[in-house]
């Protein structure tokens, strides 16, 4: 998916070895949770919608996607039925998974990807071993440089059937972190009977729990400042009127031209404040604003703040 006028690409590059176009894709993977590394074979059971890894030579020295049993298109929708395929081999099992999907544009740059799994095993043979019961849905990930925030309806027990972002309260904004820092972790992997069964990526720009650009101190230009009366000579905010008229000078954040914010976590630490816990960084400043927050690498839109050490208080940027 690309969309140039918009977001650029939505997926990431394909530097996987071994594994074109297997792992670092938007697919589906079927688990069968009692075969999965367990006697008598000991072999992972991994079904993977798109394809297998390349370690069986010299079978897999050419990639081996998994195969597309049927497509159809039309109007402004494609639907495929492709079987699915183990990705560790060799391996001692068959796949009984068909995995379906359809792309629909719903314009504007938005792209809708709906998956489905059907477990095709003969009636008779109904049993532990061809069960399905873990599933990654959808496995994959977006190019998190245009890409970066993740939203899922909060709160929905599953009940809900549509996604709306109308109360920003209501939504649960997920970091875009790498599988290795993800996994284990119940605010990256929510369970799908949890949510309402969708997850949408947003380009940067959204206002996380509805709050608004915070207002930066002015000065009082008549007052001379010193360390002695701040709370005299500073005010909390002011307008562009008194701007304009000279009276008020506001505060701005600047580093030396050409320089980069460089924004970096500070050993890891961190404060709270009003039940929000902010991390501490340290930046080169500038009056552009802080650039990309890589104190918490998955998460580009953490709150940032200036804090007071004497009094506590809490700018947010």
């Amino acid at each position: 998916h690309y969309a140039p006028d918009l977001h650029g690409e939505s997926f990431p590059p394909q530097a996987h070895p071994g594994a074109p176009w297997v792992d670092e894709v938007q697919q589906t993977v079927s688990v069968n949770l009692r075969l999965n590394n367990r006697p008598p074979h000991g072999r992972p059971y991994f079904v993977h919608q798109a394809g297998v890894y390349q370690r069986d030579r010299p079978y897999t020295d050419v990639p081996f996607w998994g195969p597309s049993l049927a497509g159809h298109c039309g109007g402004n929708s494609c639907s495929f039925a492709s079987w699915g395929t183990h990705a560790h081999v060799p391996t001692p099992f068959t796949s009984p998974v068909l995995f379906l999907t359809r792309y629909t544009n719903c314009g504007r740059g938005v792209i809708e990807m709906t998956q489905a799994v059907h477990n095709f095993a003969s009636p008779e043979s109904a049993g532990p071993n061809v069960d399905q019961n873990y599933f990654n849905v959808g496995w994959g990930g977006v190019r998190t440089g245009t890409l970066p925030i993740a939203l899922e309806k909060k709160g929905a027990g599953g009940n809900e059937t549509t996604l709306s972002y109308a109360d920003p309260k209501d939504v649960h904004t997920l970091g875009q972190c790498p599988w290795s820092a993800s996994q284990g972790r119940q605010d990256q992997m929510v369970d799908l009977n949890k949510t309402p069964g969708y997850t949408s990526f947003v380009t940067p720009g959204l206002l996380v729990d509805g709050a608004a650009p915070p207002e930066l101190p002015c000065r009082k230009n008549a007052v001379p400042c010193s360390a002695d009366n701040g709370a005299t000579c500073m005010v909390d905010s002011c307008s562009d009127a008194d701007v304009d008229a000279g009276t008020h000078t506001r505060l701005s954040l600047r580093v030396e031209a050409g320089a980069s914010p460089n924004c970096r976590d500070h050993f890891g630490m961190t404060f709270a404040k009003n039940g929000v816990t902010y991390p501490i960084i340290k930046c080169h400043l500038r009056d552009a604003g802080f650039g990309r927050n890589t104190a918490r690498f998955c998460e580009p839109w953490s709150r940032v703040g200036f804090r007071r050490n004497d009094t506590g208080a809490v700018l947010e940027v």
